[in-house]
């Protein structure tokens, strides 16, 4: 009888073909053996998919392990990573991006670590492929709990589910998703909520994980596009925040003036987004919104903004306004 924990190595992909053969290398030909492989293409119209099916039938012996499922239509990767998790039978779930790749014994060692602690989330390291100029991303835990949800949430630590060994049933029987649509930012939907409920956490040394950093494609485009994206970004970026802050409203209190900050930080950047692309009502929907939030933290980002240059006159004076509202007491301020 196999003792050995079910693993779920989970790789959601789109339009990847220059990549993802060398990420289904890299899992297929992990030293640990009981791993289910679960490949879920949203709807790739590039070559991703039948370069992967290639790929699959050199590693014969993996053949029964192996899931390659495909959405009904695009749906995103929010959607895509809530099929995974619905989808997976393993005890512990193990993400990979498309266009990542991680050493042969990653899993492994995670699982060496899980098995030693007991631990809920086993976090490695991760580098870039390239050895020039390494950059390590920080996303280990801390000593305590306490301190792991400061550095989630003051992206002291960087919010990535990848490269994590993480217990299935922290998502299940925690309803944990993501928001579905909400394609930016939606490991930070899901993390910070998945180390709250962990019992521990561990760390190993070892590098086991390797993340691409040119696969910036969609990004290189006009400066009006750019402005587009940047906006689409920043509004879903402003859902996922909105989703961790209410999420710790009420459980770790002490975490609010944080996450209110983010909050307006974001709507500063949505104002300074609509005012580039001229869409009034959103300008003016995120300023009332920002009315509403704490003073001394929305005072000191309507200042940062007229710092901004080419911002209109009339623009100008709406945010000297919004100074001024900001000031008043909160019993003197009319909505209407």
């Amino acid at each position: 009888m196999n003792t050995e924990p079910l693993v779920s190595i989970l790789i959601p992909f789109y339009q990847v073909a220059h990549y993802i053969e060398r990420c289904a290398r890299s899992v297929l030909e992990q030293t640990y053996r009981n791993i289910e492989f679960i490949f879920l293409n949203d709807c790739s119209s590039d070559n991703s998919l039948p370069c992967l099916k290639q790929t699959i039938e050199e590693y014969p012996a993996r053949n029964d392990q192996v899931r390659v499922i495909s959405n009904p239509r695009n749906m995103g990767l929010a959607y895509s990573r809530n099929r995974c998790i619905e989808l997976c039978t393993g005890s512990f779930v193990f993400w990979v991006d498309a266009d990542d790749f991680i050493s042969t014994d990653a899993i492994q060692k995670l699982v060496e670590k899980q098995r030693e602690t007991g631990a809920d989330i086993v976090t490695g390291r991760a580098v870039p492929p390239s050895q020039e100029g390494m950059q390590e991303i920080p996303f280990s835990s801390h000593s305590s709990k306490q301190e792991t949800l400061t550095g989630l949430l003051d992206f002291s630590i960087k919010t990535m589910v990848w490269g994590r060994l993480i217990r299935t049933a922290l998502y299940r029987d925690h309803s944990i998703q993501c928001i579905e649509g909400v394609n930016f930012r939606e490991d930070f939907q899901v993390l910070p909520r998945l180390f709250y409920y962990a019992d521990t956490a561990a760390d190993i040394e070892d590098v086991i994980y390797y993340y691409e950093q040119g696969n910036n494609a969609s990004y290189n485009s006009l400066a009006r596009d750019y402005i587009e994206v940047k906006l689409k970004k920043d509004l879903q970026d402003l859902e996922s925040t909105r989703l961790i802050r209410d999420f710790f409203k009420e459980k770790e209190p002490k975490y609010n003036q944080l996450n209110e900050e983010h909050i307006v930080y974001y709507l500063r950047e949505i104002l300074r987004d609509t005012t580039r692309s001229g869409n009034k009502a959103l300008f003016l929907k995120t300023l009332d919104e920002l009315k509403r939030c704490d003073n001394r933290i929305a005072l000191k980002y309507a200042a940062s903004l007229l710092r901004v240059g080419r911002i209109s006159p009339g623009l100008c004076w709406i945010i000297k306004r919004l100074r001024f509202i900001l000031l008043e007491p909160k019993s003197r301020r009319s909505y209407a």
